[in-house]
């Protein structure tokens, strides 16, 4: 139970890393005896966590096949390192370009709608 509770915990990048640095004994010691239904459960658990952090298909796997060894200690040693909070910034920053260019395109749109606009009125003075 223990070691859900620990999984609970892990809400962002920072948390993640935290449960990456407890003592590989530590884990190991929570998983040692636990009974076969109750490493079921902690297999549920570790998939569903590495759902939440986007965790490739391998690494779930592997996570996975870990639980069922109980051999947690170095559960994500091979795990490609990332930071939600710097996918957040990309994301935001993207964002923020992206209506930047949208602005300036309008802008631009303007413009060329009030050009149009003034050659038309040009070319009916010449006109008349």
């Amino acid at each position: 139970m223990s070691l859900i509770m620990m999984f609970n915990k892990i809400q962002d990048a920072s948390d993640l890393e935290e449960f990456i640095h407890i003592p590989p004994e530590e884990l190991d010691r929570i998983v040692r005896d636990s009974p076969g239904h109750v490493l079921d459960v902690l297999e549920k658990v570790m998939e569903s966590l590495c759902f939440k952090i986007d965790a490739s298909e391998e690494e779930r796997t592997q996570c996975v096949r870990r639980v069922r060894a109980r051999e947690m200690g170095y559960l994500f040693e091979n795990m490609e390192h990332m930071s939600l909070q710097e996918e957040r910034r990309k994301t935001e920053e993207q964002r923020r370009i992206a209506e930047e260019e949208r602005r300036r395109a309008e802008e631009a749109e303007e413009k060329l709608r009030s050009a149009e606009e003034t050659i038309r009125q040009l070319m009916t003075k010449t006109d008349q």
